[in-house]
């Protein structure tokens, strides 16, 4: 079987001067159903929202310079 394969080597302080990256929890509850991290993107202009299940997500913003 034939797959593709990409090796990858992240710059972390490249990606730490562009950008920050919030974690944010919501209390006891995960966020199906709710809109709020949409808000982040709508209404904060976040780069990049990050959610799979759980209370748990991550909000990544450029760095205004």
């Amino acid at each position: 079987m034939l797959t593709n394969r990409i090796n990858v080597t992240y710059n972390m302080e490249n990606i730490d001067a562009d950008f920050d990256i919030f974690r944010v929890e919501k209390a006891n509850k995960d966020y199906y159903k709710y809109n709020i991290l949409d808000s982040a993107v709508y209404e904060f202009k976040a780069v990049a929202v990050q959610w799979t299940f759980g209370a748990t997500a991550l909000v990544l913003f450029g760095r205004v310079r």
